[in-house]
């Protein structure tokens, strides 16, 4: 919601603004009208009005352009997620971190989730599906506890840049 008033600086008034934007951050724009004070409060008040409109368009433009932006990303697969975060993090690691991440991921979790679960977007991605992946891992291939912990890391790694980025 954007709220505002008229402000009389040095003889002319002035518009301010006041609105919250998406990301919680309060802003209050002020700008001359080029109206003197004298004979024109209708006129400023017209404008003002017109600011508000224009100001809560603009917002909600934002928001929508936002939102669309979030599902597109909460669309994609999860396997292609992991391949973009292992490319995202390539320049950040050592090569030997890099490695041991790119191991885990190419030939192993994304050949599970692409046989098991093909198409798998990141938004439905549950707790279960990754709880039988270990179970997979465990009973399956027989791999160790340890070796399973690794490949949890390389699943909550990039979940974690998730949170961090909203």
């Amino acid at each position: 919601m954007v709220t505002g008033h008229l402000r009389e600086k040095n003889g002319y008034y002035h518009i301010v603004l006041n609105y919250v934007d998406g990301h919680g951050k309060r802003h209050t724009p002020s700008k001359s009208t080029g109206l003197p004070v004298k004979g024109n409060k209708k006129r400023a008040e017209k404008l003002l009005m017109d600011a508000r409109a224009a100001q809560e368009t603009e917002l909600e433009a934002k928001a929508t352009e936002q939102s669309a932006e979030n599902i597109s990303a909460s669309l994609i697969p999860f396997t292609e997620f992991l391949l973009d975060w292992l490319e995202m993090t390539k320049k950040n690691v050592e090569e030997t971190t890099y490695g041991a991440y790119a191991m885990g991921i190419k030939s192993k979790i994304i050949p599970y989730f692409e046989e098991q679960h093909p198409g798998l977007a990141l938004q439905n991605v549950t707790p279960k599906h990754i709880q039988d992946y270990y179970t997979y891992e465990l009973t399956v291939r027989g791999v160790s506890a340890n070796t399973v912990i690794q490949r949890h890391a390389n699943i909550r790694k990039p979940y974690s840049t998730l949170s961090n980025s909203a």
